[in-house]
């Protein structure tokens, strides 16, 4: 049955044109000017435009019934095949654009799979990128809490040193007043000694003898009283120096201890300024793969 609108007269129309050009006009050609129209439409028609075209031609030409069945046989079969061929080509088509319909679906499944997995990793970069963050800041914190401990440490050893050097000058103080009561002591002694064989001397002779003995034993006395307050200052010299030694030793002690935690601080400084670098590089690499 024909569709509505494809008439013979229409058929009829475009195959002498096409005829008069010079071009058979086949089914897919007529359909090809019309743009419309069912292959069992146009080939009916084709059927029709043939016959009249055979009885035309037969007034003019009389072609024997055999030949002219036989020709129709032929046009039949070839119109069959013809129609057949089209028809598994739409079947082809059909069947490809189905596959191809499949393959669009499975493609926006997998491109919407993909643009999940970027949202989430997206996410996650970012919430590494956030923690990475965090942790430098805190990195950062304790690099400035060790930098202030270290500036007190610093501050520790230089007072310590000045300490030390205070020590130094107080012991080499101390040094000299014992240095200078030792001589005066021996000093003493000799004057002692000295005044001694006097007073032997003084003791054998007169009377005036025995009063210059009586007045270089009182100053003999004087002398063993002088002597006796350089032995009490020596004393005091040697506690003074003995407690200098003392404090020399504890400001010594707490000079190796102050070196020591400035040498923890500096290497936990070292360790925190690598930790860092390490959190920079590893958040500029995150950056980088985040970018690409």
């Amino acid at each position: 049955m024909a569709r509505e609108g494809i008439t013979y007269e229409q058929y009829k129309d475009v195959a002498d044109r096409l005829k008069a050009e010079g071009i058979k006009p086949t089914v897919r050609k007529v359909r090809a000017e019309l743009g419309t129209g069912s292959n069992a439409t146009l080939l009916s028609h084709q059927n029709r435009y043939i016959d009249e075209r055979h009885s035309t031609d037969s007034k003019a030409v009389e072609l024997p019934m055999t030949l002219v069945d036989a020709i129709k046989k032929t046009l039949v079969e070839a119109s069959d095949k013809a129609t057949a061929e089209i028809e598994n080509n739409y079947q082809d088509a059909h069947s490809q654009l189905a596959e191809d319909a499949k393959m669009l679906a499975e493609s926006e499944q997998v491109i919407t799979s993909l643009k999940s997995q970027l949202d989430k990793q997206t996410s996650q970069a970012e919430a590494q990128e956030r923690a990475l963050e965090k942790s430098l800041a805190a990195v950062q914190k304790q690099v400035e809490e060790l930098q202030k401990q270290l500036n007190v440490l610093s501050t520790k050893l230089e007072e310590s040193t000045r300490n030390q050097e205070v020590a130094r000058t107080e012991s080499a103080k101390a040094q000299l007043q014992v240095e200078r009561a030792d001589k005066a002591a021996e000093l003493a002694e000799k004057r002692n000694e000295l005044l001694a064989k006097e007073l032997a001397t003084l003791k054998s002779s007169n009377t005036e003898a025995d009063k210059k003995a009586a007045t270089a034993e009182a100053v003999t006395k004087e002398q063993i009283k002088a002597i006796a307050r350089l032995e009490k200052d020596l004393s005091k010299a040697a506690d003074v120096a003995e407690k200098t030694d003392k404090r020399y030793e504890a400001l010594q002690s707490k000079h190796e201890t102050v070196t020591a935690e400035k040498a923890k601080a500096t290497q936990k400084a070292a360790v925190a300024e690598a930790t860092v670098k390490n959190l920079e590089e590893h958040n500029k690499l995150l950056k980088s793969n985040f970018t690409r």
